[in-house]
């Protein structure tokens, strides 16, 4: 049986104001490819689909095309679970219908876990693999809040909560294949573990199940044949058979070396084979680092290319910028250069307050609390708990934002 993990699509998201339909059309139409090519049996996405909980209709559209394009392919099973981005409602609206289709959902979790438990069936009928398609677990449906609970104990709680969803959730799926133990069991989860790797710009949420909570590899099954890890777009692998696929196109600048890969997983018997196979760029993406003279000198080297470039500029000369902004759009007009976005490090570095909105667009809320902690001189030894007590508020109201608005904005 041949399967393909991939995760982390965020349709609908946007680098420095510009949508990224094209980006993603081109990546859904290589991966329908692909599919047909690999002979996949199955498709595995494991959560943030849409970039937030209100996707528009481009992005909508996008999905139920790929979806729609898939079920015309020898491929037999879509298993879609909902991440940390993703409206469990909206992605959970059309499943009796996308069943009939064989795309299973699972937006979040239920009271029965045998909602979790997805069996793929080959085409005599027979079970080929059983998923555990466990969505991003919010701190709310695992653990149980009591009165005078300091960080340790949430955390310590959140952990064995996490550790008990996984544990009853494969039970049930090792009931569910029988005693045939070359039937693999596939977990899929969308989580922070213990020992991923991000980038800078990537918009990866610090959500409990992302920050206070890095789930260590050892809290999971141990025997599980694969996981299909979400969360992180870095493709890598925690252990051998743990595995994040990243996601399929740079979230930003810092992820544009990056080579990005969707997995495929052999099972034949108990062996398991995984190969990671490259997707191509769509659009290419280039940071330019110097001073006034290195900016413009590398600005020309990329226009006699002649291809189209997003670029990101890092001004970081010794002398005052006078005037960069001008310069830069006059040596980038009608060329096929688009500039997202100039930082200047010079004024970046110097700045001591928060006057400057263009710096201040570029913080996230934790580097806007650091900057306060510093202006206010905070001492060094209650920045923790403050850490701790800002991260507890802001969990708090990102999780309300995806309960009402439907989603997690990046």
């Amino acid at each position: 049986m041949k399967v393909i993990h991939t995760s982390d699509w965020h349709l609908g998201r946007t680098l420095c104001g510009r949508k990224r339909h094209q980006e993603h059309e081109a990546f859904l139409r290589w991966l329908v490819n692909q599919i047909v090519e690999l002979k996949a049996d199955a498709v595995l996405i494991a959560g943030d689909i849409f970039d937030n909980g209100s996707p528009d209709n481009i992005a909508q559209g996008l999905y139920y095309r790929f979806l729609f394009d898939v079920a015309h392919t020898p491929c037999r099973h879509v298993v879609v679970i909902g991440g940390n981005h993703d409206s469990p409602l909206f992605l959970e609206a059309p499943r009796e219908l996308l069943r009939m289709l064989n795309v299973h959902i699972v937006g979040q979790i239920s009271d029965r876990f045998e909602d979790e438990v997805i069996p793929l069936k080959n085409s005599d009928g027979e079970i080929a693999a059983v998923v555990c398609a466990v969505p991003f677990l919010r701190d709310r449906d695992i653990r149980q809040i009591e009165a005078g609970e300091n960080m340790q104990d949430k955390h310590r709680k959140l952990l064995a909560g996490i550790q008990n969803h996984y544990q009853a959730v494969w039970e049930l799926a090792r009931n569910t294949r029988g005693a045939d133990e070359q039937i693999p069991i596939i977990a899929m989860g969308h989580l922070f573990t213990q020992g991923g790797q991000t980038a800078e710009d990537d918009g990866v949420r610090d959500l409990y199940v992302g920050s206070l909570a890095h789930i260590p590899a050892e809290a999971f099954p141990k025997a599980i044949d694969y996981f299909a890890l979400g969360h992180l777009h870095m493709p890598q692998r925690i252990r051998e058979r743990i595995v994040y696929s990243g996601s399929p196109i740079p979230m930003g600048f810092q992820e544009a070396g990056q080579t990005k890969k969707i997995m495929l997983i052999t099972f034949s018997g108990q062996t398991t084979d995984i190969d990671e196979m490259d997707i191509p760029s769509f659009e290419r993406m280039e940071t330019i680092e110097g001073d006034l003279t290195d900016i413009l000198d590398q600005l020309g080297h990329l226009n006699a290319d002649e291809q189209l470039v997003k670029v990101e500029i890092r001004y970081n000369g010794q002398q005052p910028a006078a005037g960069l902004r001008e310069k830069i759009e006059d040596a980038t007009r009608d060329t096929l250069i688009d500039v997202c976005r100039i930082r200047n490090l010079q004024l970046q570095n110097q700045m001591i307050d928060f006057d400057d909105n263009d710096d201040l667009s570029e913080m996230d809320e934790s580097e806007v609390f650091e900057r306060c902690m510093d202006q206010y001189e905070v001492p060094a030894d209650d920045r923790a708990d403050l850490r701790a007590s800002y991260q507890e508020i802001l969990n708090s109201l990102l999780l309300h934002d995806s309960d009402t608005a439907g989603g997690v904005n990046p």
